[in-house]
């Protein structure tokens, strides 16, 4: 017998869900193995295969029974969430090594098998980072054309303040002027 995890946060409610044999595909399973509709089997190939698990708690955990050599390779869980690109998908590998008429699993990892998991939702997590990076960068932009604006205008108000001033300067010296020649 032979277990492979997979598991799901119902948070948002139950959801359909396949296991396939290879790789994950874009969409779907590829050479199905089980169905659920979230709340039971709803098709399986065989009834080696079997979700031992709580399915309505999100457990759709696939059971192996009767394991052979022809078992062996790629398995993937395919949890469709609704939405675009947002399916959790996990890749687990299966090897098994036959010694003397018996079935061991080669496996590094204490569940007795090697597995992945790569979910399409961290597509999300970059698409909502570049957005949020716009936005800062529109943000510093829009702070930058506001503080030139407000250092123009600034600096046009004390130009004219200087030419008020030096206007001023020029009309005493020409009235001390005045002065002076009246006075020869």
């Amino acid at each position: 017998m032979v277990t492979l995890p997979c598991t799901y946060s119902i948070s948002y409610g139950t959801t359909t869900m396949c296991w396939g044999r290879g790789q994950c595909p874009s969409s779907k399973c590829n050479n199905q193995i089980i169905w659920t509709d979230g709340k039971t089997v709803t098709w399986r190939k065989s009834d080696k295969y079997q979700l031992m698990g709580d399915i309505e708690k999100g457990n759709v955990t696939l059971t192996i029974t009767g394991v052979t050599s022809e078992d062996a390779g790629s398995y993937c869980c395919r949890v469709e969430i609704p939405g675009i690109f947002n399916d959790q998908k996990s890749e687990i590998n299966v090897k098994i090594k036959e010694e003397s008429c018996s079935l061991h699993l080669y496996t590094s990892s204490p569940v007795n098998v090697s597995w992945t998991t790569t979910s399409e939702g961290g597509y999300y997590l970059v698409q909502y980072t570049v957005i949020a990076l716009l936005i800062v960068l529109f943000l510093l932009f829009g702070i930058l054309l506001y503080r030139n604006q407000y250092h123009e205008k600034k600096v046009n108000d004390s130009s004219n303040t200087v030419s008020a001033i030096s206007l001023g300067t020029l009309e005493a010296a020409q009235a001390v002027e005045n002065v002076y020649v009246k006075m020869q």
